[in-house]
């Protein structure tokens, strides 16, 4: 700076500042490069690994279906034998009076009853009666024998299906441990940006907290997510730069999700116990539908979209919410272990949790449109019977 005539101003830079801040310039615009760079290689990596859970995803229903048709044979099988069973145990009485009847017989055939000192008319009597229950005794022997032959066929048949719902146990073992490593590795590979993921999962939190229903809560994230978007793109043309990252996902291609109607799978394996729009006792309906899945059950995304929400809501336990475009969203609540955060992109088919191991299990499943909610009947390739 310099003093002249009592005035303050300032000096013009020197060529040797300017190409400082040039230099800075170009560093930064270097950095920014690297970074772009660096994000891109972990976009296709991250990309990767969704595909490969995917398929991971479906290998473990696939077994999930396998096991719980192997336990379901199992379960017929041990009912089975325990009707033959109990047959056998009534029958038991019949059988001491079957042996006593034959022991007597082998002792006192009817040709030695004419031999007695007994009235002739009795002996007849006793050896017509004892020729006639050689046929229902008989009889009885047959039907328990067959008995016993298939107790023995139920019990070899138990031991069998046994082994082999502990073979696919061990299996869906072995499939579920490959599905945690995939899943670790995607939020190891996304820890890269967990600076914005927890700012953007705590802004959800605050909304949830805030929000007086589940259509409110829809409104208040669709809100945030504009808002959002709308710093960015002023940051971005502040700077003239590209953004560091972006994956681009189907659910913005307009008309992706409509256009999937009848053709999307359910979230996770099992029979639905509850449609839409049934009535309940309370005189309301239904808004959605409930599935009765396994234990420990695969929950995966019905399509792709981003997370907008995970986390518990009032009443829906642990409630996962997912926008795929054109104001379509889907929610999935009733889950253990939710495997997907706020702001992340998830493919058609990916993990984004667990149900709990105990015992069956309830998955409640709405799709909304506008914040309205829509019968997801109409987009599952449901067999109909």
């Amino acid at each position: 700076m310099l003093l002249i005539s009592g005035e303050l101003c300032l000096a013009s830079p020197t060529q040797s500042d300017l190409k400082k801040i040039q230099a800075k310039i170009k560093e930064e615009q270097q950095n920014h490069a690297l970074l772009q760079k660096k994000a891109k290689d972990v976009a296709r990596e991250v990309s990767s690994v969704q595909r490969q859970m995917v398929k991971a995803a479906n290998d473990v229903q696939d077994f999930e279906d396998t096991l719980s048709r192997l336990e379901k044979n199992l379960q017929e099988l041990q009912e089975q034998q325990k009707l033959v069973q109990e047959r056998l145990n009534l029958r038991q009485g019949q059988l001491v009076q079957l042996m006593s009847g034959l022991q007597k017989l082998a002792l006192n055939p009817p040709e030695t009853a004419l031999l007695q000192p007994r009235d002739p008319i009795d002996n007849l009597r006793s050896s017509l009666l004892l020729k006639e229950a050689r046929k229902p005794l008989q009889a009885t022997a047959e039907r328990l024998k067959q008995d016993l032959n298939m107790l023995g066929t139920l019990q070899a048949a138990i031991r069998a299906q046994a082994i082999q719902v502990k073979v696919a146990s061990s299996q869906l073992e072995e499939e579920k441990d490959k599905m945690e490593m995939l899943v670790k590795q995607k939020f190891i590979l996304q820890a890269h940006f967990e600076g914005e993921s927890l700012e953007a999962k705590k802004k959800a939190e605050q909304l949830g907290q805030q929000a007086k229903d589940l259509q409110d809560l829809l409104q208040k994230l669709d809100q945030e997510r504009k808002r959002q978007e709308k710093i960015q793109k002023i940051a971005q043309a502040a700077h003239k730069q590209k953004p560091i990252l972006n994956i681009p996902t189907i659910a913005h291609v307009k008309g992706a999700f409509e256009k999937s109607r009848g053709s999307l799978p359910l979230p996770a394996r099992g029979r639905i116990v509850e449609n839409y729009d049934q009535p309940l006792p309370s005189g309301m309906k239904t808004k959605g539908i409930t599935m009765e899945t396994r234990a420990g059950a695969q929950v995966i995304a019905p399509f792709d979209g981003i997370v907008l929400f995970a986390g518990p809501f009032k009443g829906y336990g642990n409630l996962l919410i997912i926008e795929h475009g054109d104001d379509y969203h889907s929610l999935l609540s009733g889950l253990n272990r939710l495997d997907a955060s706020v702001g992340q992109n998830v493919l058609t088919g990916e993990p984004v949790g667990i149900m709990s191991t105990e015992g069956p299990q309830k998955l409640y499943i709405e799709f909304r449109k506008n914040g309205q909610p829509v019968n997801p009947e109409n987009w599952f390739a449901l067999k109909r019977k």
